[in-house]
């Protein structure tokens, strides 16, 4: 046998080895082909829609063995619907180590993607996929803000801006706009032309709807509806540089029943803010307002606007304290009163207030302006210095109220003596919270509700004051907040209300029978521009004549006494009288009624009668005092639809409540309420 040598033994190690790497090399040179976009393994996209695909080879051309060095790119659907996927290009060949192509899809469903990479004459590679997902395309779209609700006041603006999607193609976008219920034109307005964004007025209270159609071609979308709530403001708001704003509240409880609304951006600083009543020369019952300079030397300047916010013009200025005087005016306050004309005081904090009227006449120049001499305002009572914050505010009976509040301290109510020739200021009321220390800050604003309560702005927010709650013994009316804002500066309305339980200045009223004749005695607390009093007498406590004139006293704070006697010819059972209390200037108010039984006629000590009512209800109380109560009428919810105070004399007393004819048919509850006692009786409405 012959033996292998160490030479022979050495070549055959060296021919494995070589075989070995041969075989190494040949596994490393198998040519790669990888898919780098998208990155994603799968892609979601609407029909119609396109990907960009980019293949990319390994290595370099060594990889690639046996070829020609040009390399095609081919790309391929591995799987998905039949002819829903196009490539462009579908094949490039080129000597560079990537392509990329763009892929349209335009059937739903999920494809599959890869590419062939092959050199000519050479190897060939494939790719690994990539999944693409069609899915049809989300319907066109259009969306409307403000939604779903938005309010503001009659003549007021609403901006709505609508935005559309998912619209395919090119082209103009036609958008019709709709409201309801309504009128265009007349309930509200739609300005004219294709706009994506329109401001929308609004004319008439209601609650409306408002949508939009956009559309291009065979392609439309609806939006959703807002809800716009359009409210006529009985209250307005301002703040410093803030915007005015527009409320509308309940007059009976002073709730906020709607807003606020913007209405316009003042020139400036507000020192004061008033509503005039629309009249002969104010046909809009424009807002006024004047600006706090703390450098006015006593010159007030007068803006005005419209009540929907347009024409913010200066309309003139007062000189408050005369020529003669540049004295800065810290505190400066504006209102109207029912006849068109402004009102205005002015104070330096210290020791004097003045005073100035104007003729309001819209977005023309002020006119018929009277500084009364520029003479300080005597104040009875109290001090000038008082008059740090404040506001005022005129009855419909041209009572002016003034607020006055000492920076940190106290508040109160005054009253001017007269507006025919204003001398004197009167205190009258000290405001408190639940019968203590008033917790309003910076008083600065005060206005009417039409059932004679009032609302004042604080730097703490809006308190109501119901006129119920004043007590002319202790000469304290009582405030609640009803909403918390900040930077408040001042309040207006164009509420003018007749009867206010405020002013009270009777003290006792009684009726006796003297033989053939009724004897009427009365007092008086305080009397201010007082002509006289006319007394009227009635059979039915409902319709009332008059039985005599009896002269006032002036202007009085002290109490005085009156009588009349009126001669009896009559065979009615029980008659009734009344006080109509008349100022020098026509403005007239009315008393609490009393009775005086005929013929041995006897009352039921409580009735409320006719039951069921039409308009008016009787309420009969005998009382064994002097005393004060409130009568309060609830629906069958328990809302309260009507509050007031009455002044109950010695005996027996018939107290009216008459206009009731709005309140809907139905069940209510007359509630009496006394310091001690509580009455209260089902009625119903016919």
């Amino acid at each position: 046998m012959k033996l292998f040598t160490f030479k022979s033994i050495v070549s055959f190690k060296f021919l494995f080895s070589l075989a070995a790497t041969f075989i190494s090399l040949a596994a490393m040179a198998q040519p790669v082909v990888t898919l780098t976009a998208p990155s994603a393994a799968s892609t979601t996209i609407s029909t119609g829609g396109t990907v960009s695909f980019t293949a990319e080879r390994n290595g370099n051309n060594a990889n690639w063995t046996g070829g020609n060095g040009n390399f095609t790119y081919t790309w391929n659907v591995v799987s998905g619907p039949a002819g829903g996927l196009t490539f462009s290009p579908a094949s490039t060949t080129i000597t560079g180590n990537n392509s990329s192509t763009t892929g349209t899809f335009t059937i739903n469903g999920t494809y599959t993607v890869s590419c062939t990479v092959s050199e000519g004459g050479g190897l060939t590679a494939t790719s690994g996929i990539k999944t693409v997902v069609v899915l049809a395309p989300p319907p066109p779209a259009v969306s409307i803000s403000p939604n779903p609700t938005a309010s503001t006041f009659t003549g007021g603006t609403v901006n709505f801006t609508s935005s559309v999607s998912n619209f395919t193609g090119t082209g103009t976008i036609t958008y019709t706009w709709s409201v309801s219920p309504g009128t265009n034109g007349v309930d509200y307005i739609i300005p004219a032309g294709n706009s994506s964004s329109k401001n929308i007025v609004f004319n008439s209270v209601d609650v409306y709807s408002v949508s939009v159609v956009a559309s291009r071609g065979t392609e439309s979308a609806t939006s959703a509806t807002t809800t716009v709530n359009v409210f006529q403001p009985n209250l307005y708001s301002t703040s410093g540089t803030g915007t005015v704003k527009a409320y509308r509240v309940n007059s009976v409880t002073g709730a906020i029943l709607n807003g606020p609304a913007d209405v316009f951006t003042p020139s400036g600083s507000t020192a004061g803010l008033g509503k005039n009543k629309a009249n002969v020369n104010d046909a809009n019952g424009n807002l006024y307002y004047i600006l706090n300079t703390s450098s006015n030397n006593g010159v007030v300047q007068i803006y005005s606007v419209t009540p929907s916010g347009s024409g913010n013009v200066s309309v003139g200025s007062i000189d408050m304290n005369g020529t003669g005087d540049n004295t800065s005016l810290g505190f400066v306050r504006l209102g109207f009163d029912g006849t068109g004309k402004g009102w205005i005081i002015a104070g330096d904090g210290a020791s004097a207030i003045y005073i100035a009227s104007f003729q309001g006449n819209g977005s023309n120049p002020i006119s018929n302006i009277n500084t009364y001499g520029n003479a300080p305002l005597s104040v009875n009572g109290g001090l000038a210095s008082e008059f740090q914050n404040g506001d005022l505010a005129i009855s419909g009976t041209g009572v002016l109220y003034a607020m006055a509040n000492v920076t940190g301290g106290d508040t109160y109510i005054y009253t001017l003596n007269s507006l025919l020739s204003p001398t004197t200021l009167n205190k009258k009321w000290t405001v408190q919270t639940a019968g203590g220390v008033f917790t309003g800050t910076s008083v600065n604003g005060v206005a009417w509700t039409q059932t004679g309560s009032l609302h004042i702005s604080t730097g703490n927010g809006i308190y109501f004051i119901d006129q119920t709650t004043a007590n002319q013994v202790s000469g304290t009316v009582q405030a609640v907040l009803i909403n918390s804002f900040s930077g408040l500066t001042d309040l207006a309305s164009s509420e003018f209300p007749a009867n206010t339980s405020l002013p009270i200045s009777y003290g006792e009223i009684k009726v006796r029978k003297e033989g053939s004749n009724a004897e009427l005695s009365w007092t008086t607390l305080s009397e201010i521009n007082n002509d006289y009093f006319v007394v009227e007498r009635s059979t039915d406590g409902i319709r009332f004549v008059q039985a005599g004139i009896v002269d006032g006293k002036g202007n009085t704070g002290t109490k005085e006494t009156y009588s009349f006697t009126d001669p009896l010819s009559t065979t009615a059972k029980v008659l009734y009288y009344r006080l109509r209390q008349v100022d020098a200037d026509g403005k007239a108010t009315i008393s609490s009624v009393v009775s005086l039984r005929l013929n041995g006629t006897k009352l039921n000590n409580y009735a409320v009668y006719p039951n069921p009512f039409v308009s008016d209800i009787k309420l009969q109380i005998e009382t064994d005092k002097q005393q004060e109560i409130t009568v309060r009428i609830s629906n069958a919810s328990g809302q309260l639809v009507m509050s007031k105070k009455v002044i109950l004399q010695l005996g027996d007393n018939i107290v009216v409540l008459q206009n009731l004819e709005s309140l809907k048919t139905g069940i209510y509850m007359v509630e009496l309420v006394g310091a001690d006692w509580k009455h209260t009786q089902r009625i119903s409405k016919q």
